[in-house]
């Protein structure tokens, strides 16, 4: 009877441990949950293509996004895939460097790939790309710097327009409406595709507002039908 009853309990430790392994396992670790701003003396990013290497200067959205990141099992068949990769070098006030690559849906830290979380991993790429189109931003000749973004017209009024920014614009991740001072001759009308060139500052309101607004131009006025609608 007691030989059954050790055998049992060891049975249930056994499950519990395979339990628990199971576990980890499905559900993942954050390898970065601890990782700290001020842990980073400094931090670069490559994105592969286009074989760019951006310095980042503010650390705090880095780490927030890496802190969400979640990896599985190890897994290095990432070198069978075609894609773009993008490089996060980090050195520390420790004096060791790491990198860590997002290559959904892989994530690569020091030559190790592990399985990763889809969306934390796409969300370091997105704005790995991010970065790279904001230097790649155009400045004027007056030294100050000029984003342009498409937008549809959804209400014309005295002094300003409410538009919609393009689905694939950076401005639709931030607000699906602005609130756009124009004062210019031309009449814009609802449903009138325009190009809006500004300083690349949003404050924070509802609608959203831009810093300074330098033109607008009207590229696609709407349709007569649609129009009617």
């Amino acid at each position: 009877m007691r030989k059954k009853t050790i055998i049992i309990s060891l049975i249930c430790i056994l499950s519990a441990a395979v339990m628990m392994i199971i576990f980890a396992v499905v559900s993942g670790r954050k390898p970065y949950k601890d990782l700290e701003a001020e842990q980073i003396v400094s931090a670069a990013v490559h994105l592969l293509p286009p074989d760019k290497t951006i310095q980042i200067t503010e650390v705090k959205e880095l780490v927030d996004l890496l802190k969400d990141v979640v990896i599985y099992h190890e897994d290095n068949s990432y070198t069978e895939y075609a894609g773009q990769g993008v490089t996060f070098t980090l050195v520390m006030t420790d004096g060791t460097q790491t990198d860590i690559m997002a290559y959904n849906p892989f994530l690569v830290i020091d030559g190790t790939g592990y399985k990763t979380k889809y969306e934390p991993c796409e969300a370091l790429n997105h704005y790995a790309n991010m970065l790279s189109e904001r230097t790649e931003t155009p400045v004027s000749a007056n030294n100050t710097r000029e984003v342009t973004f498409q937008a549809t017209v959804i209400e014309v009024r005295d002094d300003s327009i409410l538009a919609e920014p393009a689905e694939d614009s950076l401005e639709s991740d931030t607000a699906d409406r602005f609130s756009i001072p124009y004062k210019e001759k031309q009449v814009l009308q609802i449903g009138d595709t325009v190009e809006i060139a500004y300083n690349g500052d949003i404050l924070e309101s509802y609608p959203a507002q831009l810093g300074e607004v330098y033109k607008i131009t009207l590229l696609e006025q709407a349709k007569a039908d649609a129009m009617g609608k």
